[in-house]
This record gives C-alpha cells, sequence and structure tokens, in this order.
C-alpha cells in the first residue's frame, strides 16, 4: 500500500513539473514572438577574469567518413586562417539525437550542402552522438567530405542541469567555437553567398526582433571573448523554461556593454526575421544580397521534397530551387 501512495505522488510530481515546462516554453516563446520581455535583463561581468579562462577540453574524437566512411583518429583540427581572416573556414553542424534512427530530411541535406558549395569551407565538421538515418543521410555523406566528430550532449553548465534539448544545443555550439572556431550554422540554415567577409570579426551574430541576436549562424574565432563571456553569463543565470534568454536576449545584452567584442549583423543574416515568416513561405523578397536564410525548421511541420519545391512560388521555393536545381525559377509540369 505504501509503495502504491509513493509511485501515485511520484507520478503526479513528475507530471506537474512536465506540464509546467511545457507550458513555460509555450508561453515563452509565444511572448517572444509577440515582442513582450518582461523581464530587465542585467549582465555583469567581470572581463578581466576571461584571459584566465582555459578553453575547452579539445578531447573530442574525430572521425573521417570520406570517401569510404573508414573509422580514422585524426589529430585535431589546425587550419590557418590568412592574412584577412581572424575566424579558420571551418563549419559546424550539431546533430544530437537520442538514437540512431533520427532520419536526416531533405531540408537538412540541402542546409549542410548549401554550406559546402556556396561558402566553400576547407572543412565541415559533423558534431553528433549518433549518425543521422535515411535517403538524405546517405546521399550526403556520399556527395559531401564531413568530419565526423563524436560529442556527447552537454548535460550541465556551470553546475546546473540542461533540460531543453535546444538549450544543449545552445551549449554545445558556444564550446565547439571557443575550441575550434569558425562558423556554426543549424542544420536549417542555407547559405545563399560566402560568409567570408563575416570572418574578418572576432565573433559575428545577427540582430532579430525583439532586440536580440539569433544563435543559429555564429561566427568566431577561437577562445573568442564574447563567446567566453557568454558561456560565463550562465552561471546562477540559466533558466531552463525559457527558450531564448540565454543564447538570444543576454547574448544582446552583452553585445551592448562591450561593442568591441563582436559584429552585429543587422540584416543579412535574419532576414526575414523570424517574426516575417510570411516574406519566407507566402511572399517573394530580394535575397540576392543575403548571407543566409534560415529557416527555422522546428516550426515548420511540412515535409518538403524535391518535387513540392518545384512550383512553390515563394521566397523559400526560389532559394530551394536555386540551391538543389541550380536556378531559382519555377519549374512547371
Amino acid at each position: 500500500m505504501k509503495g502504491t501512495t509513493f509511485s501515485s505522488n511520484y507520478w503526479r510530481k513528475w507530471s506537474c513539473s512536465f506540464f509546467s515546462c511545457v507550458i513555460g516554453f509555450t508561453f515563452g516563446v509565444i511572448m517572444n514572438y509577440q515582442g513582450i520581455i518582461f523581464e530587465n535583463i542585467r549582465v555583469s561581468l567581470d572581463v578581466s577574469v576571461f584571459d584566465n579562462l582555459n578553453s575547452t577540453n579539445a578531447a573530442s574524437m574525430i572521425l573521417t567518413r570520406w570517401p569510404h566512411f573508414e573509422k580514422n583518429l585524426l589529430s585535431l583540427v589546425n587550419i590557418s586562417t590568412g592574412k584577412a581572416y581572424v575566424v579558420p573556414n571551418i563549419i559546424h553542424f550539431i546533430w544530437f539525437a537520442n538514437n540512431d534512427k533520427k532520419e536526416m530530411k531533405f531540408i537538412n541535406y540541402v542546409s549542410i550542402s548549401s554550406a559546402y558549395k556556396i561558402h566553400k569551407p576547407d572543412v565541415i565538421m559533423f558534431h553528433c552522438n549518433f549518425l543521422p538515418s535515411g535517403k538524405w543521410w546517405e546521399t550526403l555523406w556520399r556527395s559531401i567530405p564531413l568530419k565526423i566528430v563524436y560529442r556527447k550532449k552537454p548535460s550541465t553548465i556551470h553546475g546546473q542541469n540542461i533540460i531543453h534539448t535546444f538549450h544543449k544545443g545552445d551549449v554545445a555550439k558556444i564550446e565547439i567555437l571557443m575550441e575550434y572556431g569558425g562558423i556554426y550554422l543549424d542544420y536549417d540554415v542555407l547559405v545563399v553567398n560566402s560568409l567570408n567577409p563575416l570572418r574578418r570579426y572576432d565573433a559575428c551574430l545577427g540582430k532579430e526582433k525583439p532586440p536580440k541576436l539569433i544563435a543559429g549562424i555564429i561566427i568566431a574565432q577561437k577562445n573568442s571573448l564574447f563567446l567566453k563571456m557568454l558561456h560565463e553569463s550562465y552561471k546562477n543565470n540559466y533558466r531552463p523554461y525559457d527558450w531564448d534568454y540565454n543564447c538570444a536576449r543576454v547574448a544582446y545584452q552583452i553585445a551592448l556593454q562591450r561593442p568591441d567584442l563582436i559584429h552585429v549583423e543587422s540584416r543579412r543574416l535574419t532576414t526575414p526575421d523570424w517574426q516575417d515568416r510570411k516574406q519566407l513561405w507566402r511572399e517573394i523578397i530580394d535575397w540576392s544580397d543575403l548571407y543566409v536564410i534560415h529557416i527555422m525548421g522546428h516550426f515548420d511541420f511540412q515535409e518538403h521534397t524535391p518535387e513540392s519545391i518545384k512550383s512553390l512560388n515563394s521566397t523559400f521555393g526560389e532559394v530551394m530551387r536555386y540551391l538543389y536545381y541550380g536556378s531559382p525559377k519555377l519549374i512547371l509540369k
């Protein structure tokens, strides 16, 4: 009888915690979408402490799976930045999954292949705890040279448990860039022009509405002081149920306090803004001078295919045809 009571109480508490998490997270997304922010974000950091911080442990295993997908240990990537750039020409993607059944979608394939074909990096590092599955993953690794890097999902930051999967990705991307330097992209970012002009800055993020930075595209040199400050800002300030407090809104406040550490790109990394989704799905804008277009696929529940994009009369349709077929023009049957 006692066991039954304990079990009932346990599941009741667990259910309450779970629904509180879901409601809080959803509420945060809606409030941010509407531009409503209730708190006055305060960021007070002693910059002098950062010169003595150690870089993130560079013990990740690098596996080369090109051209025969063999498992070979490699030394850590050390790519020259060249005279004109401070950021190495490395592109990073992160793929976290609960098992090896997570399927790579068509949009993910186009995203990663666009980074390779348009930007032309020296290397693409694909950080994952499980390899993807499916047709588009098979197509990708047979056609694009990748360096597969085994990486566990981070579970804590400064002694605080990381609850949400998105937040684990946020922490991982900061730590990866502190370790290697380079360009981090979400795997639903479509690259339409070279990002090289932004490699001249120690760190670069895009600004979106309401005033905040977007964490889906980050360009930074190894051991960037801005990223160290952002990582340090999580101490006793991590909000597990707030979607983009740490990675976007706190990041923006740090940029305001220390504009010497970061270049904030006002438009070419964030157009269409996520409040202007209609410009992506229902309108056609001039995207010729943009660096990237961020699809934000976690809010798009439609399954896109090579066939379906042929007749999409929208910005999304044009860009996808340009990257996949080589021309933005409609393909009429």
